[in-house]
């Protein structure tokens, strides 16, 4: 903008419409790129996670879009933060399509990766980019397929010393309530010896509907990083008891329906029913379904 000014001879005053202009059309040029990117990456997912062009354009679009949507995010208990290095499981509360792009932002450093469902695997623009850098997909209505990804996860996190990101509810909570949590995928934490940051969201549910006009403030806060050491000798049940009463009282706060863990039902993979044979927990589905 400043170059075009004094080229051009034209007033200084000229470099304050053009330097939003330019900013803009950058911003479109960056996109475009994107989306044309993605019809020739080849889906193929890697079998490890390394800093990789497509990862850093990837975290580059979000933090563009993230911009553009005029996000504000406020982040608290930063020094409950995964630490670098070390393998971690980030569960969070489910609002939005756009809780990913949140919680990617600060830990992309730490090689974050995803648990989500296959068919958003198969997006176009996003599907390529997702599948090349790593998420993992998981099919929670087939249980031996849903341990599947929760092993696979374990894995990431054991080679790699990264981090991923699932939503113990399952689903996007549409109605204000606090949902229940599938105790399966805190297995992949204790398979590989994972710590687990308990994080909370709140906002990203507005940002749909008011990027246009002021803009969201989205609140994340890391309520606790439960250390390796006592993930270990924990079982799946009772860290996603203990990760969701962490979260109940800043939800509450915040206005949320949020009914204690014990009074609330949900389906989960930890539990597969047999007909005729005793309840299995999620450990021996898993190595069950390793045997086979």
């Amino acid at each position: 903008a400043v170059w075009t000014a004094l080229g051009c001879g034209i007033s200084p005053f000229w470099i304050l419409l053009l330097f939003p202009a330019y900013l803009l059309g950058l911003c479109l040029v960056h996109i475009l790129v994107f989306v044309l990117l993605s019809f020739v990456i080849r889906r193929r997912t890697p079998a490890h996670i390394r800093p990789t062009f497509l990862r850093f354009y990837l975290h580059q679009t979000i933090m563009i879009l993230l911009r553009v949507l005029r996000v504000r995010v406020h982040t608290e208990g930063k020094e409950n933060l995964p630490k670098k290095g070390r393998p971690c499981l980030v569960v969070a509360n489910h609002l939005s399509h756009f809780d990913p792009m949140v919680i990617a932002v600060p830990l992309f450093s730490h090689g974050i990766l995803f648990i989500s469902k296959p068919e958003n695997l198969s997006m176009p623009v996003m599907g390529p980019y997702a599948t090349r850098a790593g998420f993992i997909g998981i099919d929670r209505t087939r249980p031996l397929e849903a341990m599947k990804a929760v092993r696979e996860a374990a894995r990431r996190m054991r080679e790699d010393a990264c981090a991923v990101n699932v939503y113990p509810e399952g689903t996007i909570s549409r109605d204000g309530v606090f949902k229940g949590f599938h105790d399966g995928v805190f297995l992949a934490a204790i398979r590989a010896g994972a710590d687990v940051a308990v994080v909370t969201l709140r906002g990203t549910e507005k940002i749909k509907r008011n990027w246009y006009r002021f803009g969201t403030d989205v609140y994340v806060k890391y309520e606790a990083l439960i250390p390796a050491e006592e993930v270990v000798h924990a079982r799946p049940g009772e860290l996603s008891e203990r990760a969701r009463e962490l979260m109940r009282p800043t939800l509450l706060a915040a206005g949320f329906q949020a009914p204690p863990t014990g009074e609330i039902d949900a389906p989960d993979l930890s539990a597969v029913k047999n007909a005729g044979q005793p309840e299995k927990t999620a450990e021996e589905v898993a190595e069950s379904a390793a045997e086979n």
